[in-house]
């Protein structure tokens, strides 16, 4: 109790420099050092990566068991994750003010979502994700990946998300071929088999490319080892046996 006191102590020393990168915890009678999530920048982290950073944040407490200590204690370990810029974000813009002793981590994550999502309008979401298109040089999950955020940081009605992501996945597709095939099915496929089937064409196009540099390399090999015959050595050699 008196360790875990006083790494308590230590991170709430620390937690106006933010130096501390990692907690330790005893599983099994063996230290695991357990790393704490990215730091979290208030200034420029957009609603989506603030989701995935809230999912780092919940899955370190779990496993340190941050929500069973003090509140104190649970908001200094909470600081203690922010960049020093973000801690002047939070008492001033945000409004977590530091001698508000009764606020929780659950509700200053709420405070934090509605700030970073009023800092830029909706609708400018909604359009880019209408008008994105997947480009060259783009893996399709690279592709998919990024529509998937445009439609959390839009916030799609869960309703009707899935047939609006297949609409913008076959729609933005850089391949035709591709395109064509998802077009052709009957009924329109649901977001598995679309993703099942942009894959596994984006697979098959780059096996198929990879076995056609094979066979060139290969084709190289051989001509480089073939030897022509040497006529004039053969003429030399049939008139020597002519006598």
């Amino acid at each position: 109790a008196e360790e875990r006191a006083h790494e308590l102590a230590v991170l709430e020393a620390r937690g106006r420099n933010h130096v501390v990168d990692t907690n330790t915890v005893n599983h099994g009678g063996k230290d695991i050092k357990i790393n704490k999530p990215e730091p979290l920048d208030l200034e420029c982290i957009t609603p989506c990566e603030l989701k995935s950073w809230i999912q780092s944040w919940e899955d370190y407490t779990n496993i340190v068991n941050v929500y069973s200590l003090p509140l104190d204690k649970q908001r200094a370990i909470f600081r203690n994750t922010m960049t020093i810029k973000s801690r002047s974000i939070l008492e001033h813009a945000v409004g977590v003010l530091p001698d508000d002793v009764e606020i929780s981590i659950l509700d200053i994550l709420e405070k934090i979502k509605n700030y970073i999502r009023k800092k830029k309008n909706i609708l400018l979401d909604r359009v880019a994700f209408e008008d994105r298109k997947q480009r060259a040089c783009e893996t399709f999950d690279e592709y998919f990946v990024s529509i998937k955020e445009l439609a959390v940081q839009g916030e799609l009605c869960d309703t009707c998300l899935e047939d609006r992501l297949v609409t913008r996945i076959i729609s933005g597709l850089q391949s035709a071929e591709t395109r064509r095939k998802l077009l052709a099915i009957t009924p329109t496929p649901n977001l598995s088999q679309v993703v099942d089937l942009c894959r596994g064409e984006e697979y098959a196009t780059r096996d198929d490319q990879y076995l056609q540099n094979e066979s060139c390399i290969e084709t190289n090999k051989v001509n480089q080892n073939f030897c022509p015959r040497d006529e004039s050595f053969e003429t030399n050699k049939i008139n020597r046996y002519k006598f």
